[in-house]
Order: C-alpha cells, then sequence, then structure tokens
C-alpha cells in the first residue's frame, strides 16, 4: 500500500528517525582493579582503627598481631561465604580453619566479631577522625570499656572488585588472659 514505508531500500537515505534498535547491549568497560590499593586501604583503615582505640582505653592496649593474622584469613573466607549465599540464596557457612580452632583453645572467652562495609574511593575509611563510619561502628561495640588483662586483636581486610569498588571487613575481638 501507498501509505507504508519499505522497511529496506536501497535507493533512499534512511532519516535519523528511523533508525533500526538493537538488543544487543554496548560492552561494558571496567577498570583495572589495583589490588595493591585496596591493601594500603586496609593497612592505613586498620593503623587508624588501632590509633583510635587506644585512645578511647583507659588502660594500656596490647595488641595481639598473630591472632589477627588468623582473623584476616577467617575475613576472605567470610567474603567467599557472603558472595556465595547471595549468589545461591543460601546461608554464611564458613569452614572453620585450623588457626580459628587452636586460637579459640588459646582464648576460651574470645569475644568479638566482624563487620562489613561497602568501599570506594570516595569513601571517607582512610580519615583519622571520629566522624570515620567504621571508627564510628567500632566505639559502638564497646569493646574499648572491657577491663582487665585483656588482649586485642584487630583485622582488616578489603576484597576488590571491579571499578575501584571493594567490600571492607573488620575483625575486632577481645583476648582474656589467664581464664
Amino acid at each position: 500500500t501507498t501509505n507504508w514505508m519499505p522497511l529496506f531500500n536501497r535507493f533512499r537515505r534512511q532519516s535519523r528517525y528511523e533508525s533500526h534498535t538493537t538488543c544487543v547491549q554496548s560492552p561494558i568497560s571496567y577498570t583495572y582493579v589495583n589490588e595493591r590499593y585496596f591493601e594500603s586501604r586496609a593497612a592505613e583503615i586498620e593503623r587508624i582503627i588501632e590509633q583510635r582505640f587506644e585512645k578511647w582505653r583507659s588502660a594500656p592496649t596490647t595488641w595481639d598481631y598473630g591472632v589477627a593474622g588468623v582473623l584476616r584469613e577467617n575475613l576472605r573466607g567470610m567474603e567467599e561465604a557472603a558472595v556465595a549465599a547471595q549468589m545461591h540464596g543460601q546461608k554464611h557457612v564458613i569452614q572453620e580453619t585450623k588457626g580459628l580452632s587452636r586460637m579459640k583453645q588459646i582464648y576460651p572467652g574470645i569475644l568479638g566479631f566482624p563487620l562489613r562495609f561497602k568501599d570506594c574511593p570516595h569513601r571517607k575509611y582512610t580519615e583519622d577522625s571520629e566522624e570515620n563510619p567504621i571508627v564510628k561502628k567500632i566505639r559502638e561495640t564497646r569493646l574499648h570499656d572491657r577491663g582487665g588483662s585483656n588482649r586485642f586483636a584487630l583485622a582488616v581486610y578489603i576484597h576488590a572488585y571491579p571499578n575501584q569498588i571493594g567490600s571492607c571487613w573488620v575483625y575486632i575481638a577481645t583476648l582474656p588472659i589467664g581464664r
């Protein structure tokens, strides 16, 4: 019929309004994940938390860096379990490592927990102030108020994702001595 325009016509130039759309998505470009950036960011966050924690305490603070290493390894497992749970709709199931079971034998009254934060470069996690969201959460735990002869362990791990996005995990624990 004369009211219809042909879909393909090699004699007539197509106007910009007649261009055909596609259902194929254009490629997504991701920026390179710089692992060292996140490692240094985690170290800086850990340093800031330690300094703030020591200021809040009235007694001297002793840090157990051996336990911190064990906790850091467990934080890696927690991120993997959280991702698997999200993808498959399951509970977070974390396998207990040898280091963690050994630590529980040495410190049977260990008290602590992990905290998880979304991370990207514009977050103020490396700001040394009371307004730092991670510092605020750590202070809210009130672990710094634990008196007596306690040691403390702190571990920070950031799992890097494309486009400078990270999953920041912080584990703070108090380790009672001589119980």
